[in-house]
């Protein structure tokens, strides 16, 4: 259950022991209770920490989307099997090298670089120059945008777009038109990911042009599908 402060002006010292007792009864229900943005009014959170809630609640997130975040980890966490394989994306499976031949994909993998990033470091960051494509093959990543809060304060907090899972890719804006990183992207924990940098994309046209119309027929298809969806979010 997750409980988001944004818009709470102002909680007494009853509304708080409510909270606490219906902590209690989440807890022996086996439910987590989960508190997002409880530093919006400064009289709310002075309250939440004066009386205890924070503490004995412990789950507290900067917003409801890293709330819910979490949650779905949790859940993820609960209904994967004991022991199950973790393993790396199958290469030759990735949506990116649709209708590639097996020796198409061979010679594209030629051209990739491989890399490991430890969990919450920045792959890069919003602003920053780039010309590379990411493949992710093992963990995953979320990308963020720096935002003002809403509070008087007006602190910058982070907000999350998208996380990319094992099989998906990013970068692919950068890499195509050479303008700076629209986002922060960040290893949610152990990545592994081929890299298309700018060097290779060239001589991918130069040398390889059949591969390269397909590789930019699938990237094209992926960020049409990225547009629609956006689309469908806004309606």
């Amino acid at each position: 259950m997750l409980l988001d402060f944004r818009r709470v002006n102002d909680l007494d010292s009853t509304g708080a022991r409510i909270l606490l007792q219906t902590h209690e009864r989440l807890k022996a229900q086996g439910v987590h209770l989960l508190l997002a943005s409880v530093d919006a009014a400064p009289h709310v959170e002075a309250v939440l920490r004066g009386m205890g809630i924070v503490d004995a609640v412990g789950a507290t997130f900067a917003d409801a989307d890293h709330a819910l975040e979490w949650a779905e980890n949790h859940l993820l966490g609960t209904l994967r099997p004991a022991g199950a394989a973790v393993g790396e994306y199958p290469f030759d499976q990735l949506s990116l090298l649709a209708r590639f031949t097996a020796e198409e994909r061979k010679q594209f993998r030629a051209l990739l670089r491989r890399r490991e990033y430890a969990a919450g470091e920045i792959l890069f960051r919003e602003g920053d120059a780039g010309d590379e494509l990411y493949i992710i093959v093992s963990g995953s990543a979320s990308a963020k945008l720096a935002v003002a809060g809403s509070g008087p304060e007006k602190r910058v907090r982070e907000q999350r777009l998208v996380s990319f899972a094992a099989g998906t890719h990013f970068g692919e804006m950068a890499l195509l038109d050479r303008q700076a990183r629209s986002a922060t992207v960040q290893a949610d924990e152990r990545l592994v990911c081929y890299v298309l940098d700018r060097p290779a994309y060239e001589r991918l046209e130069r040398d390889m042009p059949a591969i390269a119309i397909k590789l930019l027929t699938n990237l094209g298809a992926e960020l049409s599908a990225r547009m629609r969806l956006s689309n469908r979010m806004l309606s």
